[in-house]
């Protein structure tokens, strides 16, 4: 489906990442970050949330630039509003606002605005 460069191109975190990844606290919740990154830009969308769409080659490349065990993942996907809250943030979505902005991280990937998502928001 896809050739190993461009799995480690979509994969590959920049200094902009780092500085985000920095804000999550926990390893699980900088690698679902990271993960879902990675995601949009090699998809154009994000993965799917009930159940959380993994795509375990893309996992694995994530976790070895952070130094992380991929089964962090599973501890990642039970949390359905941080995924959603990293959506938004990815999104360039605020949080008081459903307007999109455009995303810091998508927009050097070629894209001006989000490309098409559905982020939810948890209640």
């Amino acid at each position: 489906m896809f050739s190993r460069d461009q799995l480690k191109r979509a994969a590959s975190l920049t200094e902009e990442d780092f500085v985000e990844l920095g804000k999550c606290r926990r390893p699980h919740n900088r690698l679902g970050f990271a993960y879902q990154v990675a995601f949009v830009r090699l998809f154009d969308r994000f993965p799917q949330q009930q159940p959380f769409e993994l795509f375990e080659k893309l996992v694995c490349l994530s976790a070895a630039q952070l130094g992380l065990d991929a089964e962090l993942i599973e501890l990642y996907r039970k949390r359905q509003p941080t995924i959603s809250e990293h959506q938004q943030t990815i999104a360039g979505v605020s949080s008081r606002s459903c307007k999109p902005e455009p995303s810091k991280f998508l927009s050097r990937w070629g894209y001006s605005y989000p490309p098409y998502l559905t982020v939810t928001s948890a209640s």
